[in-house]
């Protein structure tokens, strides 16, 4: 999904099809100040969208092997923004650890470490937001946004009714979806 393309969609539902007009292609050169301002908030808004997305309803995992002296830097991980790391093994066997606001405390030696990450943050219209499945749509990610947008602007009452229709269509799409058996009645 292009940053652009998720402005437009959110304008779109907002019905401000002439502020996307000015806003320009994101060239803060040629804006007004309040348009200015207007997209420097749709950012935002599409970062906290990101975050949330990664943070509670699609985590964002990987793994890194790292050499352990007992002490391992998360700068020594290859993500820069860690959430939570999940797992830490050490020869195929799960050891103990102790996870601090830098560092993770574990056993000494060559260490796999399994984390949750957060997505890098958004800060140009041409940038590509593609972290997550493709059932997760321009639109879906629209209401995240439009939802952060109307609650940041104060209109609580509409914020509420976006934020409702963005989490049940995530929670649409994220739900596993199985074939449903019934088991066959014995007549007697």
């Amino acid at each position: 999904m292009i940053v652009e393309d998720i402005i437009k969609q959110v304008l779109t539902l907002l019905n401000d099809i002439d502020t996307y007009d000015r806003i320009n292609h994101g060239n803060l050169n040629v804006m007004q100040d309040n348009d200015k301002l207007t997209f420097k908030t749709l950012l935002n808004c599409i970062n906290l969208t990101n975050n949330l997305i990664a943070s509670e309803y699609y985590l964002l995992k990987d793994s890194s092997e790292v050499y352990s002296n007992g002490k391992i830097p998360f700068s020594s991980i290859s993500r820069t923004t860690i959430s939570e790391i999940l797992k830490v093994e050490s020869m195929g066997q799960s050891v103990r650890f102790k996870a601090f606001s830098n560092h993770i405390e574990t056993v000494n030696g060559l260490v796999k470490v399994y984390y949750s990450y957060l997505p890098k943050q958004v800060t140009y219209v041409s940038d590509n937001i593609d972290c997550y499945p493709a059932k997760l749509s321009e639109r879906i990610f629209a209401y995240g946004v439009i939802s952060e947008y109307c609650f940041v602007m104060g209109m609580y009452d509409d914020a509420s009714v976006w934020d409702l229709r963005f989490k049940s269509s995530l929670q649409t799409i994220l739900r596993p979806k199985h074939e449903i058996k019934i088991k066959q009645r014995l007549w007697i």
